[in-house]
């Protein structure tokens, strides 16, 4: 916007007053400018597409397990977790929108409640130091997330000795090097030694951007258990979670409830994702807005300069189409130099972005050229409105005057 008020501010007294704009040289600052701006906007496009391919690819990733029908709440209240989950038992026993209860020390996502923790215990096998992350779990914690059990089974009520089994998953086993990790001994000094009963497929136990980790499940019933997961039935899911609620608020009629399905646990983890989004599509909205001011005021000075010009040549004979072409065609050109200038930058820095994430996407060309396509576009639409107008005025205004 400055530039063109740089330039009629310079012009001569008689110049000013004919309104005759002469220019010399291949204006390289004009076309310098353009090429900027819209360098930017096309960054900021590709980098907003890039963005949303991203966090939709987290939303629908297969996570390992079943985030869809599981509700979680925290156990905040004044009894026991072991006695609490007892009763929620006894609560929602008999209901068919339920189809199991369970509960762990740990939430999957970030539940209502903000609270996180991570446990991690390292300890020796045949000479070597393993880490392992550890889960407290109670019975029915694998069928109720719905993992998938790739060796052995799940803990078991009718077992005595599971109190002394942990089920691990598959990172875990490949970790031991064993060619079966069932029936494997786990040592720890002060816990005692235990025996792996089963193993679970990888699923996502922290967050999304992390690569899965070694976990170990120790089936601990009445320990500080603090999270509730109750499994309900697809077709009864509203209904199931306001019974939930109302047996929570029975059993501790002064707590929180804090329950949430899994799902929306899961998309508080990209809360950062999508306040990045916002910002980035933000910035694209702004940035192709100064590109169409710029642009603009680019085009109106250039119909201003070649007014006559386009007067001769709509009286010998060229059509709306191609005055219009003709005075675009310099501007498009720019935008496409612009692309190959902002493309590789963009690639590179969307590269170095998602090598933060465990799970991302693969980058395609596709974004990069769509993105050009916009830019193009807005930029033939923000053209357009002076250069057609001028390429349909009347001749004979423009040859009449000095």
């Amino acid at each position: 916007g400055g530039y063109p008020a740089l330039l009629l501010s310079r012009l001569g007294t008689i110049q000013a007053l004919k309104g005759k704009i002469e220019m010399s040289g291949k204006n390289r600052l004009r076309d310098g400018l353009i090429v900027i701006q819209f360098g930017i906007a096309i960054l900021l496009i590709s980098g907003t597409l890039v963005l949303n391919n991203q966090l939709e690819f987290m939303r629908s990733k297969d996570l390992g397990f079943n985030k869809d029908q599981v509700v979680a709440f925290a156990l905040n209240g004044k009894r026991e977790d072991a006695q609490a989950m007892q009763l929620i038992r006894d609560e929602l026993s008999g209901d068919l929108g339920i189809i199991s209860i369970t509960a762990s020390n740990n939430i999957l996502g970030l539940g209502k409640d903000g609270s996180r923790s991570t446990s991690v215990v390292g300890f020796e096998y045949k000479g070597r130091e393993v880490l392992t992350n550890i889960l407290m779990v109670d019975y029915d914690y694998i069928e109720t997330l719905g993992l998938d059990l790739s060796r052995g089974r799940s803990f078991d009520r009718n077992f005595a000795t599971d109190s002394l089994a942990v089920v691990i998953n598959e990172t875990m086993a490949s970790q031991l090097q064993e060619e079966s990790a069932l029936n494997t001994k786990i040592d720890l000094e002060e816990s005692g030694s235990f025996n792996v009963v089963g193993v679970i497929r990888d699923y996502h136990f922290q967050d999304l951007d992390k690569e899965i980790e070694p976990l170990t499940l120790f089936l601990k019933p009445n320990w500080n258990m603090r999270y509730a997961y109750v499994k309900v039935a697809p077709q009864n899911a509203v209904s199931s979670f306001e019974k939930i609620e109302a047996a929570w608020k029975k059993i501790e009629p002064n707590a929180t409830f804090t329950g949430s399905f899994l799902d929306e646990n899961i998309e508080r983890t990209l809360r950062r994702e999508r306040t990045m989004t916002t910002l980035i599509t933000s910035g694209s909205v702004i940035a192709i807005i100064l590109s169409c001011i710029g642009l603009f005021a680019m085009s109106m000075l250039l119909v201003s300069q070649r007014r006559k010009e386009i007067g001769i040549r709509k009286v010998i004979g060229a059509s709306v189409g191609k005055i219009t072409l003709l005075l675009t065609s310099d501007f498009l050109k720019l935008v496409g130099i612009a692309f190959l200038i902002a493309t590789p930058i963009s690639w590179y820095l969307s590269s170095t972005w998602l090598e933060n994430y465990a799970l991302r996407i693969d980058l395609s060309l596709w974004v990069f050229i769509s993105a050009g396509i916009i830019a193009l576009l807005i930029a033939i639409v923000t053209i357009s409105f002076k250069t057609i107008n001028a390429a349909t005025a009347n001749p004979v205004k423009s040859l009449k005057t000095e």
